[in-house]
């Protein structure tokens, strides 16, 4: 009772985010899309395995990129687990040993600690696109001044730790299992520091009927307004994202070295800062974070405590929440 009576408390203390439909009021102006189908763009002969490129004078670089000495370049081609909460580069298909590399379920590596550490490690993914074929997509869905977040598709509240997982990634193409959201440049990291809290995922959850992040359950959820969002949110999303060269100049942002216990505590901190911009009590706060039962019961059997909620509440007094 008390988890439901804060979420109608939110819902009625702020506007939805509402951007499903084209007539809402879509305050964080909000796009959301599909870049690829994955059957269609195999039938059309633009999912391009590796060998198939090198086979005719491509070369894989440092960057994951394939590029012909005749100046075409072809793509590197995100799919659903390559990206997670904070993180677009979350697994890579590099040294993949497995035998279903193009099957449905790969099991992809997840990317090391040290793999992370180097600003200049980008992901490897299965397949790549032509240049041409993705960027005449990439400028209608994203266009000039904006930017984009790859959002998990998968959200289960049985088995995920969360349901809402955004990363800020530069333009490139994605297949239907990493559907992406659209904003101005200057949006881009806000939106990523709110749709990566614990609130607004406690706000999802409470719409949320099975288990798939639609973009029309995350539309019905309330959030502050961009000018309602603290000054400093804006830093320490670009700390948490920034952590590869490519997305740090994409951006325009200095490269924050990935050091897993520092992004702890930045992930913290954001969390707060946006519970205090939904203008929680600390009892509310309590109340969200008691609500993720599962990521409570994993965190207490592996580090001993409910180390996400601890962070938070130690953030959230730092700033002055709830006050």
């Amino acid at each position: 009772p008390a988890e439901l009576a804060l979420a109608l408390e939110l819902q009625d203390r702020f506007p939805t985010l509402d951007f499903s439909e084209r007539d809402g009021a879509n305050p964080w102006n909000l796009r959301y899309s599909r870049l690829f189908d994955s059957s269609g763009a195999k039938s059309k002969g633009w999912l391009l395995r590796g060998p198939a490129l090198e086979s005719i004078g491509f070369k894989l670089e440092d960057d994951k990129h394939f590029r012909h000495t005749d100046g075409r370049e072809a793509l590197p081609v995100y799919e659903g687990q390559m990206a997670n909460r904070w993180d677009h580069r979350a697994r890579t298909f590099e040294r993949f040993t497995g035998k279903d590399r193009y099957g449905r379920k790969p099991h992809i590596p997840w990317t090391t600690d040290e793999q992370h550490a180097d600003p200049s490690f980008e992901v490897e993914p299965r397949y790549w696109m032509h240049e041409n074929i993705a960027g005449e997509r990439l400028e209608e869905v994203v266009g000039t001044g904006r930017a984009m977040l790859a959002m998990r598709d998968i959200g289960r509240m049985w088995t995920d730790r969360r349901v809402v997982r955004v990363a800020v990634m530069e333009p490139l193409p994605a297949t239907h299992t990493l559907p992406v959201l659209v904003t101005d440049s200057q949006k881009v990291l806000g939106v990523a520091a709110l749709l990566n809290s614990m609130t607004l995922d406690f706000l999802a959850r409470i719409h949320l009927p099975g288990g798939h992040m639609t973009p029309w359950v995350l539309s019905q959820c309330a959030a502050p307004a961009p000018d309602q969002m603290p000054a400093e949110v804006v830093s320490v999303a670009g700390a948490l994202t920034a952590t590869s060269a490519r997305l740090a100049q994409f951006l325009g942002h200095a490269i924050t070295r990935w050091d897993p216990g520092q992004r702890e505590l930045l992930d913290a901190r954001s969390d707060a800062l946006i519970a205090k911009a939904y203008g929680l009590t600390l009892a509310e706060y309590e109340v969200v974070l008691g609500h993720f039962r599962l990521l409570e019961k994993i965190e207490t059997r592996e580090l001993g405590e409910y180390r996400s909620r601890r962070l938070r509440m130690e953030a959230f007094e730092q700033i002055g929440g709830g006050r």
